[in-house]
């Protein structure tokens, strides 16, 4: 029977932090605690691993026990120094590139006095790949327990609680985290041998731990070593073996997708056809697993059709993809009913990102991509809104700008509102044209076509029909000129000599079809007014 920890009266939570002298992301972090701490009785607890003066000032100001500790390149050492501190019912830990973003979940569970139906709790700890926010994915992390005597963590790196005794709540709280970006890719490949030396010296410490094996594959996936993801996903295979315990059906799927994302990153989509091919024979794979062999399926698919040789071959795969697309989205509904279940399953590495945000983007991008090469708007019509291009940062799927302008460009409908792929082509078209950097890749696409010789006129005309003209004076002329990038103002020059050539032929109805498409891009200007003008006398 476990004891209970000592307590101190009106404590509920002790929250640790290790501090490393992050001065951009300190603040925030100490800020987001503020409010969590206003709103349940806590202290702050503070260990300083080497900060400057500066750093150490400010974490004073909000630090209830502070102590220092020099770095040994032991996580557990430094927790365990916050654990022996705490005096709390429950203990929380986090580090000060993190901060909380969302912690309503978290309060309520105290505050209600949910906290005491469980023995741990976890929340999301959001992972961005890119400083402006806009790729991410989503961990669940277990980073709050009940004090107990015997808890303590245990491992160098990616280090952990136990014993924990009791049920886990899972909380919808969540963390931001910012620590998987690096300045340069010397600072990423030096925390990538930091983390593999250790990761190295712990599976020499418990050779038998599919853990610290599954951590291994994710550092070097973020260096994208293929060769090292292929090896070690087969030899987890073989580990596992013909294991039938809880853990194995957890993680069997996470050692598949090691395997099936190594060719994915090489671009072999004929052998992630095959691996998870396999792998979907596998009667132990979880429900959440089979969901990302779908989605890697509908990419392998899509990309297959997409670099066929024969048109009928192409359909096929296409086809193909939809299916596997489809059953991706039936997945998606079964978990938003049976979240818990989800989150059970989540805990798997990289089968448990298979509903990221920009994986689900990933999905309805190549529905619609699928659509349009089987020719149907249909998918693009139900789908352009799940893709959010009214976002400052969006996800644009790489092939996806080519097919539009490919199914736009096809004579084979007419510019009217009752014509349904002029609908659910203008629509696309008014999206993207309120996006100034979505635009303007999209007309870089456009003009590159054009380079190459290939016929943009049917597209140019939609983009007449469906941008509206608004007056502007010469200060707006001159403003948007100034913000058209220099592909832009070499595309908008290589159709005014279009448009000379026209008007030197006598094709004066062509030059004006010319003359409005091109105000699309450059909305008006003296000399289109006059260009335009001289055409009217004709």
């Amino acid at each position: 029977m476990q004891q209970t920890a000592g307590i101190k009266q009106n404590i509920v939570l002790s929250i640790a932090l290790l501090a490393s002298d992050r001065r951009d992301t300190i603040g925030r972090c100490l800020e987001s605690l503020a409010v969590i701490r206003e709103a349940i009785p806590s202290e702050l607890i503070i260990l300083d691993t080497g900060c400057s003066q500066e750093v150490r000032d400010i974490l004073e100001q909000y630090a209830d026990k502070i102590s220092d500790f020099t770095w040994c390149n032991d996580f557990s050492k430094a927790r365990n120094v916050t654990l022996q501190m705490a005096e709390g019912e429950w203990y929380l830990y986090l580090d000060d590139d993190e901060w909380f973003s969302d912690a309503e979940d978290l309060i309520g569970f105290f505050t209600s006095g949910e906290y005491k139906k469980y023995a741990s709790a976890s929340y999301i700890q959001r992972n961005y790949l890119d400083m402006q926010g806009a790729q991410y994915t989503d961990t669940r992390v277990a980073r709050m327990a009940k004090r107990t005597p015997q808890l303590a963590f245990q491992s160098k790196i990616h280090e952990y609680m136990a014993p924990i005794c009791g049920e886990n709540k899972n909380l919808c709280a969540r963390v931001e985290h910012y620590g998987y970006v690096y300045d340069t890719e010397e600072k990423k490949r030096a925390h990538f041998e930091r983390n593999r030396v250790l990761l190295e010296k712990m599976i020499e410490e418990e050779p038998l731990s599919l853990r610290w094996r599954l951590q291994l594959l994710q550092e070097y996936r973020t260096m994208d070593d293929y060769g090292q993801m292929e090896q070690l996903g087969q030899a987890g295979i073989a580990m596992i073996g013909g294991s039938d315990t809880e853990e194995s059906r957890i993680y069997i799927g996470s050692f598949y997708a090691a395997r099936i994302l190594a060719a994915d990153g090489r671009n072999d989509y004929g052998q992630v056809y095959s691996l998870c091919r396999a792998a979907a024979t596998d009667e132990r794979n979880t429900k959440l697993c089979h969901a990302f062999l779908n989605e890697m399926l509908a990419k392998a698919c899509f990309y297959q059709g997409l670099y066929a040789d024969k048109p009928e071959l192409a359909r096929e795969k296409y086809l193909d993809s939809e299916q596997y697309a489809q059953g991706y989205i039936e997945l998606q509904r079964y978990f938003e009913v049976h979240k818990e279940e989800l989150y059970h399953q989540q805990i798997a590495p990289f089968v448990g990102e298979c509903f990221d945000v920009v994986k689900c983007k990933e999905i309805y991008s190549i529905r619609i991509c699928n659509g349009l090469k089987l020719g149907s708007t249909d998918n693009l019509e139900k789908y352009i809104d799940k893709l959010y291009w009214n976002e400052p940062h969006v996800y644009v799927f790489e092939e996806i700008a080519a097919i539009l302008i490919e199914a736009m460009n096809k004579p084979d409908y007419e510019m009217k509102p009752e014509d349904e792929r002029f609908h659910a082509f203008s629509r696309t078209i008014g999206i993207m044209h309120g996006h100034n950097a979505l635009w303007e890749y999209f007309c870089g696409e456009i003009q590159s076509l054009e380079q190459q010789g290939r016929e943009v006129q049917q597209i140019l005309q939609l983009i007449a029909a469906t941008i509206p003209q608004d007056p502007c004076d010469e200060d707006e002329v001159l403003e948007k000129s100034e913000e058209m990038t220099p592909e832009m103002q070499q595309l908008v020059a290589q159709i005014k000599e279009q448009l000379q050539l026209l008007i030197k032929q006598g094709l004066t109805e062509q030059a004006r079809e010319v003359i409005a498409q091109l105000k699309t891009i450059v909305p008006c200007g003296t000399e289109l007014d006059e260009l335009a003008h001289n055409l009217m006398e004709k």
